[in-house]
């Protein structure tokens, strides 16, 4: 291991945002050559807040609104006399496997009647002459704006409104908003209109007031929101507004103040905050790679990100802020909590977008109080139930038992908390947030081991996330899961000490925990199991048992010998059972675990394979090999239920190929190998660290690492040929640079093929 101390260049103190480059986001627009005739293929838009998805077959356009809080939240509280963990532990030791599939069913049926569900809002047709051109255009990312012949749209930044304008000439015969509740005539639209009622909802009340036109809809939990619109025909501007109960007591009225201040700043000026505030997001990194396809995906996932996840509002659901508008969104669009909410953060550190985590840190820690109130039930002590399908106020989502009441969902959560600890530095987060969070998350495990003889501690009675489904089969014991997760929140807690310069009164009982925590099972041939006895024997959508990989760390191929043949083992069962059993969301998280265990080939055609075979023609995930490409089993029909979490995962696993920094070493281009130019600015590494990089015909050419927090940084030298570890002791708000500097600027060599996504005359994929 080679050290070396450098000084820092002469640089500024604190080196500007880059500014992106120019015509770069330009190449990845969305270009609609056709109307998007479906909601699947739509044009989506968003602030944060609420959301607008545009689509119609040409004559009417469509635009589908949604708006994060609003949510059916009246749940049925289990029995906790019989339904609560020991009793149903107790069920599974004794053998009486009748009764705990009785219990088990009975706290999933919990569900009937009132669930929390993301409620769909409504969607404003809006219907033109038959001379009115066909709805086509452009989304340009950088502005967050669609641009057609038609109108230009964009939802505003600053203000939840949409904003609309008309194209000269341009004129609306007729709007109205159809809601699931009132008038879609659709089959899942009278489904859903049935379950409302059966819910006790109201048909919604529609009016007019002065200028403006109104939906208004009642909720029997006491939720109230409104859809207003209001139309300027002398400048040829609409404005719609979304406002709940949440936002003010009269919804109406505060709907309408909204849409008079909008048309008095008018459209012009609101676009041009928006457009500011959004190069202020666009400014914060960029990359750059040969491939256009895989580079388009990557900008549109972070426009989506961008989109969906902003300070003071709610974290990312199952499809953020385009609800499917027809009928009831699937799997309730709810927080779910063993994969797809971790899968939606995984892009936002190393893309240098911290500020996108803040909902999801925020929401879930002042949930605790409630997830206490339920774990009290549940586990009969004061530690949390955050159950892994759950709506806004943490309220439960029955479904399969041993999935909803996992106490993995809250650990998986909590690595979250201590990711952006690593990538930021903040101490004050340390000690408010991650800290008490995974305190909590560990006194779970910490109440639920058992100690054996021989003084190892084991898990019992957990689930590997959907194996076997709603069975009795789903318990087991010592899953790798939990196991991994329990052994990461034990580490982490006593590294958070040592920073807070603090010891907590569990530190022993921390330290003696992880040091004799049982180790994960193994087998000889296949690698990691399950859990105790439990292999893995067919091919399935979940790598649950390789979290240690990724996204933990806690298995490291580049630590021993023996670890790298475990992975090594591990990963060669994944490739012999094959993708048949796989969904959309599991070829990202695979690249990602690839990656980390030196797979590169194999951490990039997973990529691949992700965008020919599971996305729409907008990039939205559909889950299953909708096009019959044959790379799984899966298939939904219909187009396929749309989530959005494999698309952020994508953007994540094309991150891990320009740089990583895991276990605090960063590492240049591990897996772009294939990429003989490619190139990036301020990706974040951990211990704040913000990188740029060049490389050029094969070659790194330079890097500058920027230190936000100061300390120690250590890079696998790309310029020493052994391979050796560079260290470098940086101070706060200095830059350093390695190489030959030179010119920082998108790759040359570049697939001309631009513009990927959107509705094609020509399918492109």
């Amino acid at each position: 291991m080679r050290k070396q101390i450098l000084t820092a260049n002469k640089l500024p103190q604190s080196i500007p945002p880059p500014a992106i480059p120019a015509n770069l986001l330009r190449r990845h627009d969305f270009v609609y050559e056709r109307p998007p005739s479906s909601w699947h293929s739509c044009v989506p838009l968003a602030n944060g807040f609420i959301g607008a998805a545009l689509w119609g077959d040409g004559r009417t356009l469509k635009i589908s609104l949604d708006k994060y809080d609003v949510w059916e939240t009246r749940f049925a509280e289990f029995d906790d006399r019989i339904h609560n963990f020991d009793y149903l532990h107790n069920l599974r030791k004794a053998g009486q496997e009748d009764k705990l599939q009785e219990g088990m069913d009975a706290i999933k049926n919990s569900r009937v009647g009132p669930g929390p569900t993301k409620l769909p809002v409504g969607t404003l047709e809006i219907a033109f002459a038959k001379t009115a051109p066909a709805f086509t255009g452009r989304l340009k990312l950088a502005q967050a704006l669609f641009d057609g012949p038609l109108a230009s749209v964009f939802v505003c930044r600053q203000k939840n409104v949409v904003a609309l304008k008309f194209k000269t000439g341009i004129r609306a015969c007729g709007m109205r908003l159809v809601t699931v509740a009132g008038n879609i005539k659709s089959a899942d639209a009278r489904k859903a209109a049935a379950t409302l009622k059966s819910w006790g909802y109201p048909l919604p009340e529609e009016g007019r007031r002065r200028a403006v036109s109104y939906v208004r809809q009642s909720c029997p939990q006491g939720l109230e929101y409104t859809v207003a619109w209001l139309t300027d025909r002398t400048r040829g501007e609409l404005f719609i507004a979304i406002v709940s109960s949440n936002d003010a007591p009269d919804t109406l009225s505060a709907a309408m103040r909204l849409l008079e201040e909008t048309r008095n700043t008018g459209w012009s000026a609101l676009l041009k905050e928006h457009v500011r505030q959004w190069k202020s997001y666009w400014a914060k990194s960029w990359i750059s790679i040969p491939d256009g396809r895989l580079e388009n995906l990557y900008y549109a996932e972070l426009y989506k990100l961008g989109c969906s996840s902003r300070p003071g509002s709610l974290p990312a659901t199952l499809q953020a802020l385009w609800t499917y508008p027809e009928g009831m969104p699937p799997w309730r669009g709810e927080y779910a909590l063993n994969m797809n909410v971790q899968e939606s953060y995984w892009p936002v550190y190393a893309s240098n977008h911290l500020e996108c985590g803040e909902p999801l840190y925020e929401i879930f820690f002042k949930n605790l109080p409630f997830n206490k109130a339920m774990g009290r039930k549940f586990y009969g002590k004061d530690v949390p139930l955050i159950f892994s399908a759950s709506g806004p106020g943490g309220e439960p989502c029955y479904g399969w038992v041993a999935v909803t009441m996992s106490p993995g969902g809250g650990a998986w959560l909590s690595h979250h908390y201590w990711l952006h600890w690593l990538y930021s530095r903040d101490a004050v987060f340390l000690r408010t947030r991650a800290f008490p969070f995974m305190r909590e998350c560990l006194n779970v495990y910490m109440h639920i081991a058992e100690k054996s003889a021989d003084g190892a501690y084991h898990i019992p009675f957990c689930n590997t996330p959907e194996y076997f489904g709603g069975k009795t089969t789903a318990w087991s014991d010592d899953n790798t899961y939990d196991l991994d997760l329990a052994r990461f929140l034990a580490q982490a807690l006593l590294e958070a000490e040592a920073e807070l310069g603090i010891q907590d009164p569990l530190h022993r009982a921390w330290e003696d925990f992880r040091d004799h925590l049982t180790p994960c099972h193994q087998d000889e041939r296949e690698g990691l199991m399950l859990a105790k006895g439990i292999p893995l024997a067919t091919s399935h959508r979940h790598h649950s048992h390789l979290m240690g990989l990724y996204p933990l760390g806690t298995l490291r191929p580049d630590r021993s010998p023996e670890e790298k043949a475990l992975v090594e083992k591990s990963i060669r069962t994944i490739e012999r059972l094959g993708t048949g059993y796989w969904v959309g969301w599991s070829w990202p998280w695979a690249s990602l675990i690839a990656g980390r265990a030196g797979c590169r080939e194999a951490a990039l055609a997973y990529l691949q394979t992700y965008v020919d075979a599971f996305i729409s023609d907008n990039t939205f995930h559909v889950n299953g090999d909708e096009k019959h490409k044959g790379f799984s089993r899966s298939h939904y029909g219909g187009g396929g239920p749309v989530t959005l979490e494999a698309g952020f995962a994508y953007a994540a696993a094309v991150l891990e190929l320009l740089l990583q920094s895991q276990g605090g070493v960063i590492r240049l281009f591990p897996g772009a190998m294939h990429w003989p130019d490619a190139s990036f600015d301020n990706l974040r590494a951990e211990g704040a660290f913000l990188v740029s990089a060049v490389k050029r015909a094969g070659a790194i050419q330079w890097m500058r690492i920027h230190s936000e927090k100061g300390g120690l940084c250590r890079i696998a030298d790309p310029f020493d040929p052994k391979g050796g570890i560079r260290h470098i002791r940086t101070q706060a708000g200095k830059t350093y640079t390695l190489g030959k500097v030179g010119r920082l600027a998108p790759v040359s060599k570049f697939d001309r093929r631009t513009n990927w996504f959107g509705t094609k005359n020509i399918a492109r994929f």
